[in-house]
Formats: structure tokens, C-alpha cells, sequence
């Protein structure tokens, strides 16, 4: 009898199939189940056309809220103060510094 792979060819063979088949039982379940899960979740998910319309109204909005930001950009005129300008001094500063102004100033 010639084995290819741990199959037998030959009368002999067949006597040993269903040993085979009870040792990978396990395996042959998984691929069935996740065969028919992968089935079953093509089938009921929605087309692709589905999703689109329902993301639509986000995108055109978003879009829409994009352009108006960027017309609103172009138009005001620039400002020459730098944003953030001293935003670290009013972080750093001494807190109990104020907390002694008011109470001197009672």
C-alpha cells in the first residue's frame, strides 16, 4: 500500500477512512460552523448601498460645516496678535499671589 500525505492508496484505504475522519471530527466541525456562520452573515448584512445612504446626511454635513470653516477663514482678516499668546503666564502664574491681593484688599 503507497501512503501520500498519511492516506493510504488502496483497498486497505478505505478500512482507515472513517479512523481519519473521527480524529479530525473536530476540525471538520469548525470549518462547517464557521462555513455557515460566514454564510449566514453574508446573506443578512446589509448592501453596500444600505450603508451609504445611512452615513449620507453625516458626510454632507461634515462637508458642508468644512467648506463653511474654510470660507470663514478666508474672509476674516488676519490677526496680529499671536493665538495662545500668554496662555503660559496665566497657567504658571502664582495662585496664592491672588489669593493674597483679595484678602488684603478686604
Amino acid at each position: 500500500m503507497v501512503t501520500i500525505g498519511g492516506w493510504g492508496v488502496g483497498f486497505g484505504a478505505w478500512s482507515e477512512i472513517p479512523e481519519k475522519l473521527l480524529k479530525l471530527r473536530f476540525h471538520i466541525l469548525f470549518i462547517l460552523i464557521f462555513s455557515l456562520l460566514a454564510v449566514v452573515f453574508i446573506k443578512c448584512a446589509p448592501s453596500f448601498k444600505d450603508i451609504f445612504v445611512f452615513f449620507l446626511p453625516l458626510l454632507v454635513s461634515t462637508s458642508l460645516f468644512m467648506a463653511a470653516v474654510e470660507v470663514l477663514r478666508r474672509i476674516t482678516p488676519p490677526n496680529a496678535e499671536v493665538p495662545g499668546d500668554g496662555i503660559f503666564d496665566i497657567v504658571s502664574e502664582d495662585h496664592n499671589q491672588n489669593r493674597n491681593r483679595v484678602h488684603k484688599a478686604e
